[in-house]
């Protein structure tokens, strides 16, 4: 049976003159039906396409090739507060703060920093594995850090279009409730 809104069906018996709107052809065997009609209490994709390519690029660039040693990769800095790093002012904020409580520290933290998730870099360049864009237009890009045995957990950036800029707008280590940077004791 074919799930659609209710103004779809009180269009359909009223205008006996249009063509019957065909299912989609989703593959998923939801059934909706295809329509040329706006129904505004559907959700609206975001105005702007999003750009995935460039939403990528911006989050990988959330890592950096060591200058100083080849097939080496490192977080962006954080000697001047992430300043060249794609971030949002809440997420350098975030850091700046649990970084200033050695949070990611040797003694008492986690042992290690948290973009890169290693105390000193790892030896593969980082890899996009999915990005996906969501209904506001923030694109969630899935990163594949350090694959030295035991891999490091994947790296999640949520990135936002602001001005013109990707940021990350939200950063998780790995999965689960602790992975967002925003929550109250972020995952190592």
């Amino acid at each position: 049976m074919p799930v659609f809104h209710h103004r779809e069906a009180h269009r359909l018996r009223s205008d006996r003159q249009s063509p019957r709107p065909a299912l989609s052809d989703s593959g998923r065997g939801l059934g909706r039906l295809r329509s040329d009609h706006r129904d505004d209490r559907r959700v609206k994709s975001h105005p702007e396409t999003a750009d995935v390519a460039s939403a990528k690029q911006a989050a990988l660039g959330l890592f950096v090739a060591d200058p100083s040693t080849t097939n080496h990769w490192i977080a962006c800095s954080n000697a001047d507060s992430w300043a060249a790093c794609p971030l949002a002012p809440t997420v350098k904020a975030r850091l700046a703060d649990l970084t200033s409580k050695g949070y990611f520290g040797d003694v008492g933290g986690c042992g290690e920093e948290y973009i890169s998730g290693t105390q000193n870099g790892f030896n593969n360049p980082p890899q996009v594995l999915s990005a996906i864009v969501g209904d506001n237009g923030a694109v969630t890009v899935v990163i594949q850090r350090s694959t030295a045995n035991p891999p490091s957990p994947n790296f999640t950036a949520v990135m936002t279009l602001v001005s013109g800029k990707w940021l990350a707008s939200d950063l998780a280590s790995g999965t689960g409730a602790n992975a967002s940077i925003f929550s109250a004791k972020p995952n190592c």
